[in-house]
């Protein structure tokens, strides 16, 4: 393969924000090998880095932590409007808009748990970020915790104690551990 001239490298660093590496291939007449290795030796950056696209996967990755590599399909059949992108060849990665995203997830709020979501990690946020993280994080607080053997255990060794105690004691509303009583009184765990 010929040298890179300094007119291909300019037609590079041109191209690379806003065109596949398909199209930039064959305006170049240059195998996508030899473009992405250019492309890196000229410190362009990713594909999604050197334009206004983000990868669904790390936009719900920064929400959610690792676990949302299974809900890019999801999203996207919730409406996400992102598109399918040949970032490199034969690779198909679904890409957005940040300001697309935002807007759907405003009109998709109940879809969204932001409890986890650092601020300003994606870069500025629309107002309504800040209360849809803080009401998150409140209702996430509220979920009721699961009763565990060593809850029911604990509950059976406590059970002659006024159910105020009982509830004190293993760190639950009185509601819950009466309702927790007669569960396990119904299936005749207990006595």
């Amino acid at each position: 393969m010929p040298r890179w001239t300094e007119k291909e490298m300019e037609l590079l660093e041109t191209l690379w924000p806003k065109h596949n590496t398909d199209e930039i291939c064959r305006r170049l007449n240059r195998s996508n090998n030899s473009v992405a290795r250019k492309a890196n030796l000229m410190g362009l950056g990713s594909k999604t880095q050197s334009s206004d696209y983000v990868t669904v996967l790390s936009i719900l990755t920064t929400i959610y932590g690792q676990s949302a590599r299974g809900r890019v399909k999801r999203f996207i059949d919730n409406g996400l409007p992102a598109r399918k992108s040949k970032l490199r060849k034969n690779k198909g990665t679904w890409i957005i808009k940040l300001r697309d995203f935002w807007k759907w997830a405003k009109a998709n709020q109940d879809k969204l748990n932001f409890a986890h979501f650092e601020k300003y990690t994606l870069g500025e946020e629309p107002g309504w970020v800040d209360a849809k993280r803080k009401s998150d994080f409140i209702a996430e607080q509220k979920r009721p915790k699961e009763w565990t053997l060593a809850d029911d255990t604990a509950l059976k060794a406590l059970i002659n104690l006024p159910r105020d105690e009982v509830a004190r004691r293993l760190g639950r509303t009185t509601r819950a551990v009466c309702n927790r009583y007669w569960k396990l009184r119904k299936s005749e765990q207990l006595c």
